[in-house]
């Protein structure tokens, strides 16, 4: 009989010893959603609701990845906007310039501070000078010579003359230089002269890198910064084959224009054709000297002008990228990149906003200027207006997309969020559940024992 008792009694204790594992599983349960704040927090809690919420836990996650291309988008935008904003500024500055250089320089009827070769006497000096050529667009002589090395080529250059015709003055005496190629037209009209590799004036040797014209009125004027990835220099002109310069071998100084049209630094040892070049304003006289020096000032002000153009399109860059030096940004706006704006670059330098240096010593060269100092604004205004377009769509998307980031993360949050008083008061019918079954469980083992003892 005792037997079959103490089998019993032992058979409720196991039972009530189960339910006590079961409610301090539960407890630990509860704690944790009163801990986190959520009624869901594994599948076991509500399969249903805790995958959906992940679903869309995940999809915010996806959105918040995209910001950071949204913002790209925006501060690249922006940069370039405030940058053509200052360029505008300088342009401005550069209009108001020519309009009081022409006030000043080109006061009543004058329309040249220089007298220059007539048609015939360009003529004449051509006749009695075999071998030399003339172009009406770069207003200079050239005559090809060689090959010799660099250093060979640039004496010779440098002590030529040409000879005078009897009838024109101011030919005499005046010595040449190795060309100095200032723009696409004269690249194109000598390289038409030439069949093979030739050199020309450009140099790097007093500093590297730092591409300058040795000789003629150009002399000293930097062309070019840096090697294959530089830049031009205040709006000049440059025509590097791909890669070059490169300065291969670390001695290639001197510049030379290829049998395709196209510069290469070389080594000054190496022999060559040559071209020489008579600027015809070295047989002009100035017709007044003291505003031929004022055109001087007036072109070098312009001059740094635009080399500050050139500046703000460069450092006008957000995290590498530079809208204003031709570059290019693709905005992102859904994880699956199917939907985009790509917001295209503009070269706004001075060369690429077709602005040059000139020497005004003519009213026709300062009306040029003046005339790409207005398509140069137009340029830059019309660019402006796309940009605020495309900023308008960028805006419009950043917060769509920051809005669908809080609605994802609200509805995760809804699915799986608990209510902190229902939760406290569970914890609490469980934990006097614990006691009871506790004290249910003491009272059955000392029900047993007296039992066995009787």
């Amino acid at each position: 009989m005792v037997g079959k008792i103490g089998s019993l009694l032992s058979g409720v204790q196991l039972s009530v010893v189960q339910s006590i594992k079961k409610t301090s599983t539960l407890i630990d349960r509860v704690q944790l959603k009163l801990a986190s704040g959520k009624d869901v927090n594994s599948a076991l809690d509500n399969p249903s609701n805790f995958f959906l919420s992940r679903a869309l836990s995940q999809k915010a996650s996806d959105l918040t990845r995209i910001l950071d291309g949204i913002s790209l988008g925006v501060g690249a935008v922006n940069t370039a906007n405030t940058g053509i904003t200052a360029i505008l500024k300088l342009i401005d500055q550069a209009d108001a310039l020519l309009d009081e250089a022409r006030a000043e320089l080109y006061a009543g009827t004058l329309t040249s501070l220089v007298t220059s070769l007539s048609n015939d006497d360009i003529t004449a000096i051509l006749a009695a000078n075999p071998g030399v050529t003339y172009s009406p667009v770069t207003q200079s002589f050239y005559r090809l010579g060689g090959p010799a090395n660099w250093a060979t080529a640039n004496a010779i250059a440098q002590s030529s003359a040409l000879i005078e015709p009897p009838g024109v003055t101011g030919v005499a005496g005046v010595t040449g230089h190795l060309a100095n190629i200032t723009s696409q037209q004269e690249n194109d009209f000598l390289d038409a002269l030439t069949a093979s590799s030739t050199w020309i004036g450009g140099s790097d040797t007093a500093v590297e890198g730092e591409w300058r014209w040795t000789s003629g009125p150009e002399s000293g004027q930097q062309f070019w910064q840096g090697g294959a990835g530089g830049t031009t220099v205040s709006g000049s002109y440059a025509n590097w084959g791909g890669g070059e310069p490169n300065n291969s071998g670390g001695n290639e100084d001197h510049v030379h224009l290829r049998a395709d049209g196209r510069w290469n630094d070389q080594n000054g040892g190496t022999s060559f054709n040559y071209l020489i070049e008579w600027d015809s304003s070295l047989f002009v006289s100035a017709a007044d000297p003291a505003l031929v020096a004022r055109a001087e000032s007036y072109a070098r002000e312009y001059a740094l002008i635009l080399e500050q153009i050139d500046q703000i399109a460069k450092d006008s860059q957000f995290r590498g990228v530079g809208l204003l030096i031709g570059e290019s940004v693709k905005t992102f706006f859904n994880p699956e990149h199917t939907s985009s704006l790509t917001t295209e670059g503009i070269t706004a330098t001075s060369q690429g906003l077709g602005l040059m240096t000139r020497d005004f010593l003519t009213l026709s060269k300062l009306t040029l200027a003046q005339d790409d100092v207005f398509s140069a604004r137009q340029t830059l205004r019309s660019y402006l207006a796309s940009l605020s377009v495309d900023m308008s769509i960028i805006s419009i998307r950043l917060n769509f997309t920051q809005d669908t980031i809080q609605v994802h993360e609200d509805g995760a949050r809804d699915l799986v969020i608990g209510d902190e008083k229902e939760t406290g008061a569970e914890l609490l019918a469980l934990q006097v559940r614990k006691q009871l079954q506790t004290e249910a469980l003491r009272l059955s083992f000392q029900n047993y024992i007296t039992r066995l003892l009787s």
